[in-house]
């Protein structure tokens, strides 16, 4: 596949155009994990069509000219090339691709390059406009071990369970932290900067008139603010950001859970492990244990 397709030719295409040079663009390998409103009514009820990791394979490429939905696509393993502007650019780990409804993107990999992602596909008009607040196609950066963490966990979740209390948690927590990610934040920035600096120091005892002096606002603003932003209180934000973070290092480190419990700012195990299964719906032994089964 070569850059030379742009944005003229999607414009004058009618037809929304997929191929690869790979026989796995329809196989097991490019569809590493896949959960779809036709099999999960949780997900249509909050306004998402699909939720998927994915293994876009060497040499394919996909275009729509009318896209009926909304997507956000964060790269989180390799890179591949997307159409912002007219121009190619690549989205490398960490960076996020958003496209709103009606108007044309397109992506590929290149040849011998396979490109992994995490994507929501998203019908609903006011939910998408919230979380892709842009008019065209943007590239943004992203922390996206966070959100690779929720969306496995959540494919995770569908697979092993039909509890739609649980899935519908894992759905919540995951489009609050694509929200915080790939808002554009505008006026709100003193908000997140904020939270930017606490999430760099969770092991801290840090408390709501603290945070609020970070924001440069009283704590009263400052909790409506939060409340307004990310749908939580200032205290429950902290906790997920712990959670999160936790989750993280259970996921990616072989640390012992009560040296991930100190990190994220606990001396008590069992308030830990309450607090942790009140976010993601498992004790941290069985996240663990959720982890290791998805890499075997």
């Amino acid at each position: 596949m070569n850059s030379s397709f742009g944005y003229d030719q999607l414009l004058d295409s009618s037809f929304d155009i997929t191929f690869s040079q790979s026989a796995n663009l329809r196989g097991s390998k490019a569809v590493v994990d896949e959960a779809e409103y036709k099999r999960i009514p949780e997900l249509r009820r909050l306004g998402l069509d699909a939720v998927c990791l994915k293994i876009f394979p060497d040499g394919s490429f996909c275009a729509r000219p009318n896209p009926i939905a909304y997507k956000l696509l964060v790269t989180t393993k390799g890179s591949g090339w997307v159409l912002v502007n007219g121009k190619w650019q690549e989205c490398m780990p960490g960076e996020a691709y958003l496209t709103p409804i009606g108007k044309p993107h397109a992506y590929f990999s290149k040849d011998s390059a396979e490109w992994e992602y995490v994507m929501v596909r998203i019908h609903d008009e006011g939910l998408g406009r919230k979380l892709v607040p842009f008019n065209a196609p943007t590239l943004l950066k992203v922390k996206y071990r966070s959100l690779e963490c929720l969306v496995n966990g959540f494919l995770a979740s569908v697979r092993e369970s039909q509890d739609a209390n649980r899935i519908q948690a894992w759905l919540q927590l995951l489009l609050q932290e694509f929200k915080r990610s790939c808002s554009s934040q505008g006026g709100d920035s003193i908000i997140h900067d904020a939270w930017e600096r606490v999430s760099k120091k969770l092991a801290y005892n840090w408390r709501l008139n603290e945070i609020a002096a970070i924001a440069g606002v009283n704590r009263e603003i400052f909790r409506r603010k939060c409340i307004e932003i990310f749908g939580r209180s200032p205290i429950d934000h902290l906790i997920h950001l712990r959670m999160v973070a936790a989750a993280q290092l259970i996921t990616l480190s072989m640390e012992s859970i009560e040296s991930i419990a100190f990190k994220v700012g606990y001396t008590d195990y069992c308030s830990f492990s309450r607090a942790f299964k009140r976010v993601m719906n498992f004790t941290p032994s069985e996240y663990r244990n959720q982890q290791y089964k998805l890499t075997v």
